[in-house]
């Protein structure tokens, strides 16, 4: 029954999801329609005055129809978008390094009040005790403090530099803007995925974690330093399998 519950709690946040994301791309054009039906001068709703055609059903007659607010639509320029995209990616880098010092001091100081526990705990002679919880919450603590060094000795031992390797220009802007900006996206996925993968370890630690958090533990932090830097990840791997790419 948990597994149930759980499998249609899944669907539920997907439904909402996928609501959401279609709210947001109708509700430009349900405005513009809201205007086409108000019957100012300048929205292009039919007035008292105005043919009204044959109901609209062809885009190219000329009457007001359903297409005029889709037609008059000013869609957004992509490299404008590719642009506000890449001003915002250094904001929620910020945002996920301070999410990691957070954890950072949480675990520091649950893990001092278990050591406290566990000290009163051997005093007493009881049996359940467990000194793996507290020390793994205190490495993972110190990583999640020292967050951007861990990335960087992690690229170095992965890489053995931590230079972020990114593609040089091409004589196409646009696509430089786009392929830079998907490049960015990845790092920031990447960033996310080793601190889910620390936040793995210290659920292994614990004793009460599910069989296999390990395992997601390194992975998650693997494929995060590979996502750090995917151009170098390419070029290991068009390397080892011999494959001639830029």
């Amino acid at each position: 029954m948990v597994l149930v519950s759980q499998h249609k709690q899944r669907q539920l946040k997907l439904f909402v999801l996928i609501a959401y994301v279609m709210a947001a791309l109708l509700m430009p054009l349900m405005a513009f329609a809201a205007d086409d039906g108000g019957g100012s001068p300048g929205s292009g709703a039919p007035t008292s005055g105005q043919p009204t055609g044959d109901g609209g059903n062809d885009p190219g007659d000329g009457d007001q129809s359903w297409w005029d607010p889709i037609k008059n639509y000013n869609f957004p320029d992509i490299s404008q978008t590719l642009t506000n995209i890449q001003q915002t990616l250094p904001h929620i880098n910020a945002l996920v390094s301070a999410l990691a010092y957070t954890i950072g001091f949480y675990m520091f100081f649950k893990a001092f009040y278990e050591l406290k526990k566990y000290g009163e705990a051997r005093t007493m002679m009881s049996a359940n005790t467990d000194l793996r919880g507290p020390m793994m919450m205190m490495i993972v603590g110190t990583a999640a403090l020292f967050f951007p060094t861990i990335l960087n000795m992690s690229l170095i031992t992965v890489f053995g530099n931590d230079n972020i390797l990114m593609y040089g220009p091409t004589d196409n802007a646009t696509f430089d803007l786009a392929r830079t900006t998907i490049i960015l996206v990845v790092q920031t996925i990447g960033a996310i995925a080793f601190l889910r993968g620390l936040l793995f370890f210290y659920k292994s630690g614990t004793g009460q974690s599910q069989p296999g958090t390990l395992t997601k533990g390194f992975t998650h932090t693997l494929g995060g330093i590979l996502c750090l830097n995917i151009v170098a990840a390419k070029n290991v791997l068009y390397t080892t399998l011999g494959i001639v790419g830029s």
